[in-house]
């Protein structure tokens, strides 16, 4: 029987088990689902502001960071944080995720909806006009993405981020209060008042949102329905009903914070004592190239040699890869006490012949759209006019693909006169790492030909479909699902490039990690 993955948010008011070597390298072997899994929290309260400094943001985030490891939580704690900060936090935040269980993030400060988005302000941002918000504050979506994309089996979001912010009264887009999100499937959201309303930052210590979150957390046998009836019937009787809390939820299992001895906890069903230190096993992988990289279960480690402290039995894939070397791959069967090497002969690869251009024909000319294919610089002030984009940052017009399946890794639009990877690159990389992926195509002709290259905006929005149509994805579902947001090679004026967000169906900028999907014309 098939376990739905479950993600929780709470909108409060606005791969493997693990080894270790000496440079706190991690991995993850994925557990089964329905065992009792780690919980691991971010918690961040922002109270000392520049404009409007708040009172009890980071009380709160002292409460739930003391509350939430009492629950067996693994927590992240911050306080006053910047923009840095925060997302450095919830970058070590989302490496954690990836070792399953229950994932839960807390912030409590400054939070406004501009143009139908939500933002998280930062202690240090600079907001003088609705432009500044979206390099200054850090996108709610951002952060559920990323929770997301850790594929751990259960998330839970808590923003107490609707305290009244006087700082957005003057924007001409910008509401009070945070914008509704539609939950999606498996998902519970949870204002600590209605979408649109502000939320009382608190006469005593702690917000009265998380004055009682704090109350009920600790109540064991509460379903997370009923803990947040409780919540929020309290919130209301205390306010007179001025505020009141709000739900949407398409989650339909259990889930207890504090199980007792007569519920089924979908995770430790009570506060856990110290487990003891389990048996360790070592693993070491040595090769006879330099500057050979390895891959444990699907996950990049670095550059060979290394060793590996491993704490949980299992099967463990290698992959050892260099430049101009074939792969080599094994796996290796764990028992924890015991050591194993791992010594890695790679063979060099047979030097291919060039490949031949193809004769030019007329696809061009064929082709229904014509395409940007030189790469341009566009700001945040003209992007949207330059890559044909409307507020949403979704496409102006949408393309009638005519898609083909190659058989060899690629896609044919004979709509665009493109052809493209039918998947990209396995793993997420920095822009400035991309060019070197797309010389590696070329230089190995991937599919038969050396002309491949970074799309354009233009060109990879072409991919972008009006609704959902792979899965959560707005692409065909032609392509592989892996490459969920991809670079483009048009840049940023001040930072960052522009990128294709399949996830949403949008276009914007990234300074972070992002997948390639290299295209090529097929004239």
């Amino acid at each position: 029987m098939k376990t739905a993955r479950i993600i929780v948010m709470l909108f409060a008011a606005m791969c493997l088990p693990f080894i270790a070597d000496s440079n706190d390298r991690t991995i993850k072997r994925n557990k089964p689902t329905g065992t009792s899994e780690k919980r691991t929290a971010l918690v961040i309260g922002n109270s000392k502001y520049a404009e409007s400094p708040l009172k009890n943001p980071a009380n709160d985030a002292r409460d739930m960071a003391k509350t939430l490891e009492e629950l067996g939580f693994d927590v992240i704690h911050r306080e006053n944080a910047g923009k840095k900060a925060i997302k450095e936090g919830i970058r070590d935040f989302e490496k954690k995720l990836r070792g399953g269980g229950v994932g839960l993030f807390y912030f409590a400060g400054h939070g406004m909806q501009v143009g139908g988005k939500n933002y998280l302000i930062p202690t240090d941002a600079q907001i003088e006009t609705e432009a500044d918000v979206e390099d200054a504050a850090v996108e709610a979506n951002w952060i559920l993405g990323k929770m997301e994309d850790a594929g751990n089996e259960i998330n839970i979001v808590i923003l107490d981020a609707c305290r009244n912010n006087p700082v957005a009264r003057s924007f001409r887009s910008a509401s009070a209060g945070l914008a509704e999100m539609k939950a999606p499937k498996g998902a519970v959201i949870a204002y600590a008042t209605s979408p649109g309303d502000v939320a009382a930052d608190g006469n005593g210590k702690n917000g009265t949102y998380t004055k009682y979150l704090l109350k009920y957390l600790r109540e064991p046998g509460l379903e997370i329905g009923q803990f947040f009836k409780k919540v929020g019937k309290d919130v209301a009787a205390e306010t007179g009903e001025k505020q009141m809390p709000w739900m949407h939820s398409k989650f339909y299992g259990d889930f207890y914070f504090l199980a007792d001895s007569g519920s089924i906890a979908t995770e430790k069903p009570q506060i856990p004592a110290e487990p003891a230190k389990p048996k360790q096993a070592t693993l070491n992988i040595t090769a006879d190239v330099s500057g050979a990289e390895v891959w444990v279960n699907g996950n990049k480690q670095g550059v060979l040699p290394r060793n590996f402290t491993i704490s949980e039995s299992g099967k463990y894939e290698v992959e050892v890869a260099a430049p101009g070397y074939k792969k080599y791959r094994t796996s290796k069967n764990i028992e924890l006490g015991k050591e194993y090497e791992v010594a890695v002969h790679l063979e060099q690869e047979q030097p291919k012949p060039p490949v031949k251009p193809e004769p030019v024909t007329d696809t061009a000319h064929k082709a229904k759209y014509q395409l940007r294919k030189t790469p341009i610089t566009a700001s945040d002030d003209d992007f949207k006019n330059k890559f044909g984009l409307n507020k949403d940052w979704k496409p102006l017009e949408y393309v009638e693909n005519d898609f083909n399946d190659n058989g060899d890794g690629t896609i044919s639009d004979r709509a665009t006169g493109l052809m493209w990877q039918k998947s990209g690159s396995p793993n997420q990389m920095l822009y400035k790492n991309a060019p070197a992926y797309i010389e590696k195509l070329n230089r190995e002709g991937f599919a038969g030909h050396s002309d491949w290259r970074l799309p354009t905006v233009d060109e990879l929005k072409s991919l972008l479909t009006p609704k959902e149509m792979n899965g959560d994805l707005y692409i065909d579902p032609i392509f592989d699902k892996t490459q969920r947001w991809c670079w483009t090679s048009d840049n940023r004026a001040s930072d960052g490039a522009w990128y294709v967000y399949f996830v949403n169906g949008y276009v914007y900028w990234y300074d972070d990690n992002g997948y390639v999907r290299a295209v090529r014309s097929l004239q």
